[in-house]
């Protein structure tokens, strides 16, 4: 993956940056992003586990993004890049947590997409809540396509 540099800009006299943690990065604040994890488990522990999303990133596979300010890290995305069967490369975001996304949502689609620009990506990809789309739609997002999930039914004779 090719590195970017971190998009600063200043609110009320306040710095506000985003930026992909570097593997330093990723070692260093994975306590604090393993905490905010396990607060909304609901909402991924059925396709990840802590130490997937760990791995994942330290590999250099998934790649994990920081919004906030001088104070705090307030919303950690995980995108990944994915190449389908006729070639194509989605940029795709597959999970965020934190709080106040409207407020970085400009900043956030900017940086998003120049990364995704310079890994030859011709598409993004959000996968997430129904919520999603009335935030992302004014932004250009559209509805493709509905996913629905449920355990396999157990075959055992209990």
């Amino acid at each position: 993956m090719t590195a970017m540099e971190p998009v600063l800009e200043v609110k009320s006299g306040q710095k506000v940056e985003i930026c992909a943690f570097t593997l330093d990065e990723v070692v260093h604040y994975w306590p604090d992003i393993a905490n905010s994890l396990a607060k909304v488990s609901h909402i991924w522990d059925d396709c990840y586990t802590l130490d997937s999303l760990l791995h994942g990133a330290l590999e250099q596979k998934i790649q994990i993004w920081s919004a906030g300010d001088d104070i705090q890290h307030k919303i950690i995305l995980f995108t990944d890049v994915l190449l389908t069967p006729e070639g194509n490369r989605y940029m795709r975001i597959f999970l965020a947590v934190g709080e106040g996304i409207e407020e970085y949502l400009p900043m956030l689609d900017a940086t998003l997409d120049r990364f995704a620009q310079i890994q030859g990506c011709t598409h993004i990809l959000i996968e997430g809540r129904s919520g999603w789309e009335r935030l992302l739609k004014p932004i250009g997002f559209k509805k493709r396509h509905v996913a629905l999930t449920r355990r396999v039914k157990s075959t055992l004779n209990s």
